[in-house]
């Protein structure tokens, strides 16, 4: 199926664009600002803040107001578009200035914004969630797309996700070819051009990963799931396998999303003429962050393998981890890196992560 872009809205699925922010208001506002450019016609972007600690809810108010000019070498901030009207909804009562509605709808979708606030952080899975019930209870998208705050976006990105998403209706999730936010100097890095994974050992494998850009990858092809920086899932399919799965909190929850949506007949397609860029990490590279992400890496492991691993799959993978992975992995963190924390964080993980699989909570 093909639309027409020089067609009105009706003509074209309804996206709502999620982007999390928890106390990343300047990659947050540096994204919403290359989305505000994009081609697509029929969009609205919401913005869930994760609780922030810091004064990122003022911060993207002022963004919106136009008095805050965002700094990027890859999108050059536009005043012509602000002010950006914000409704704000409390993340317990979504229902709250639904009233305006009507309203924000007469409004182009480069001059609104959603802004969902949660009192706490509910983590990168159920902070999504939250946006993808409001989505399809009250804006009735056809398409949800997780974006992460450290992106940014080519201009006709989605609309290059939505002519793949639209060719089948066995498609449920489409990614784009994501490059490396800055990789030595260069824009033109790839950092994901498609996932695939191995179930007996849980070995992902970015394809392209690190590799310069010569058009290696330039045709459409499935995948075995898209990277969770900008996933675009079909509303039809989400209904039935259901959302992020919020027990991984974060980390993993886009393998599990993408076996899901397989195993109930859904393909994932990488769409190589999307592209973003991706900085990676963010607050979960140093610090308590980069501990947080380790232990949660590490013990998703363990939740995928018990809910979608046969006996002997999960066998075989609790050899490997012990035999390789568990004690080099160690080593690095330890022996090399001498950062405790980590190491403390990855045994955590460890344990926790075999009490899941052996049923032992």
């Amino acid at each position: 199926m093909e639309f027409n872009l020089k067609n009105n809205t009706e003509t074209t699925p309804h996206v709502s664009i999620i982007i999390l922010n928890w106390n990343g208001w300047k990659d947050t506002i540096e994204c919403l600002e290359s989305v505000y450019q994009i081609t697509y016609p029929n969009y609205d972007v919401i913005v869930v803040d994760n609780g922030s600690e810091n004064d990122s809810l003022e911060q993207i108010r002022n963004y919106c107001q136009g008095n805050t000019p965002i700094q990027s070498d890859f999108v050059k901030f536009q005043i012509d578009n602000k002010p950006i009207h914000i409704i704000e909804y409390e993340a317990s009562d979504p229902k709250t200035s639904l009233s305006q509605k009507t309203f924000l709808q007469s409004i182009p979708p480069n001059k609104r914004l959603r802004l969902v606030k949660n009192d706490k952080n509910e983590g990168f899975t159920e902070g999504n969630n939250i946006a993808m019930r409001f989505a399809i209870n009250y804006l009735n998208s056809d398409y949800v797309l997780l974006l992460n705050n450290d992106t940014v976006v080519d201009r006709n990105f989605l609309t290059e996700l939505i002519h793949v998403g639209e060719r089948g209706n066995c498609i449920g999730f489409v990614g784009p070819k994501i490059y490396q936010y800055n990789y030595n100097g260069s824009k033109n890095t790839i950092q994901f051009a498609g996932g695939k994974q191995n179930i007996w050992i849980f070995r992902t494998r970015h394809i392209g990963l690190n590799e310069i850009d010569v058009g290696q990858y330039d045709k459409n092809y499935d995948v075995d799931y898209v990277h969770g920086s900008c996933l675009l899932a079909k509303v039809s399919m989400v209904k039935k396998i259901g959302m992020l799965d919020n027990t991984y909190v974060s980390f993993r929850e886009e393998n599990d999303w993408g076996i899901r949506g397989f195993r109930g007949g859904w393909k994932s397609v990488y769409a190589y003429r999307s592209k973003i860029w991706h900085k990676g990490g963010g607050s979960t590279k140093i610090g308590k962050g980069r501990s947080i992400a380790i232990y949660y890496m590490v013990r998703n492991e363990f939740l995928f393998m018990k809910k979608h691993a046969k006996n002997s799959q999960q066998f075989v993978y609790l050899c490997n981890f012990f035999i390789r992975k568990f004690w080099y992995t160690i080593g690095i963190l330890l022996i090399h890196q001498r950062n405790v924390n980590s190491t403390k964080a990855y045994l955590n993980g460890t344990k926790d992560g075999l009490k899941i699989l052996m049923n032992f909570e």
